[in-house]
């Protein structure tokens, strides 16, 4: 019932025409504006802050998504060993070597730039 009256344009309010009153509404009381002014204020500063955190969000996703790659390189490592010490023929194990040598220099390159971003990501968060 309430929604159909809505929909009409009425309401439960009856508009009051006293003078100063704009609308049919009544002013703000003095407190009322201090409040909203306040609470815009902060409004303006939790902006500022939302986008420090999006840079710390930004900053712990390369973080994780480093730690993945780093992880990744691990295992690698681990099964190219594992099979390095399997192989049957010398061309196998040359390959196995190389894998391990480059996924090693993989691995260092990743830690680093891990470090990199951990400390961007410390500058971010605070």
């Amino acid at each position: 019932m309430a929604f159909e009256n809505l929909i009409r344009g009425e309401s439960r309010a009856k508009p009051d025409d006293s003078p100063g009153n704009i609308g049919g509404g009544k002013l703000i009381s003095p407190r009322r504006a201090v409040i909203a002014v306040i609470a815009f204020a902060f409004a303006l500063t939790g902006s500022a802050h939302a986008a420090d955190t999006k840079q710390c969000q930004v900053a712990k996703r390369k973080i994780e998504r480093e730690q993945r790659s780093l992880a990744a390189a691990n295992d690698l490592i681990a099964h190219d060993k594992q099979a390095r010490e399997t192989c049957t023929s010398r061309t196998i194990c040359a390959r196995y070597d190389s894998e391990i040598a480059d996924a090693q220099r993989r691995s260092a390159r990743v830690a680093n730039r891990l470090a990199r971003f951990q400390a961007e990501a410390d500058a971010a968060c605070g």
